[in-house]
């Protein structure tokens, strides 16, 4: 009859070989994750070449514009004006941070000459109150007569504000919009990718196609982070310059 120390000792004995066999099991898995998830990045970094971020940048920056019936239809053009010296697909093109960073410049020019860029005040500062705005733009209180050169930049400082906040919100939701747009389109990719592996691969039974999918579901999950992993990796590359 086997003692406690020998069934012990047994199941001790066994413990090196079970992880050999998982780990030799899980690196094929493991590798291919790292290989679909880099691959569906690049696809995706690819594919943002092409005009996809310039027209969802415009997308939502012409619907952010479009919400309120006072900014004028030039409106648009008059910023891209100041942002982009008229450029507006080349200021579409830029990431969501830059994209709001040259917005905000534009409407810094714009409170310098407000009466001159009265549009595009009223056009980024959208749920500003309707009095600052008319004391900005004009110069002149709600009620007549010049504004008080301290309630004037009073109400050029709130109205600022409110374009910071507006511009905050639109590069939010834009990057919101981009990291579920790419996660869904990771998932998407890497699967066509190990589906076509699949397809061209006669010899691939049943349980491995079903390995292969979870493989292509995790591959995508993980190209974020692969991204992730190669923006830290450049940044330091950069910095040891």
């Amino acid at each position: 009859m086997a003692t406690v120390d020998s069934v012990l000792q047994d199941v001790v004995d066994k413990i090196p070989g079970g992880v050999d066999a998982t780990v030799g099991g899980l690196w094929p898995i493991l590798v291919s994750l790292a290989a679909v998830g880099l691959l569906s990045y690049a696809i995706l970094e690819m594919i943002k070449v092409f005009p996809v971020r310039r027209g969802v940048n415009w997308l939502f920056v012409r619907t952010w514009l479009k919400k309120s019936k006072a900014v004028a239809p030039s409106a648009e053009a008059d910023v891209a004006l100041l942002a982009a010296a008229g450029e507006k697909w080349v200021m579409y093109s830029l990431p969501a941070e830059k994209l709001a960073g040259q917005i905000n410049a534009a409407a810094q020019i714009a409170l310098a000459y407000p009466q001159k860029y009265r549009t595009i005040i009223v056009a980024l500062s959208q749920g500003a109150i309707a009095d600052d705005l008319t004391i900005v733009t004009t110069g002149n209180l709600a009620t007549g007569g010049p504004a008080p050169a301290d309630v004037f930049a009073a109400a050029r400082t709130r109205v600022g504000n409110m374009i910071q906040r507006n511009l905050d919100m639109l590069q939010i939701r834009i990057d919101t919009y981009w990291t579920l747009g790419n996660q869904i389109a990771a998932v998407v990719i890497s699967s066509v990718l190990i589906s076509t592996y699949i397809q061209v691969n006669p010899f691939v039974d049943w349980p491995t196609n079903v390995k292969w999918l979870v493989v292509a579901i995790l591959g995508g999950m993980i190209a974020p982070f692969a991204k992730d992993m190669i923006a830290a990796l450049k940044s330091v590359r950069d910095r040891a310059k």
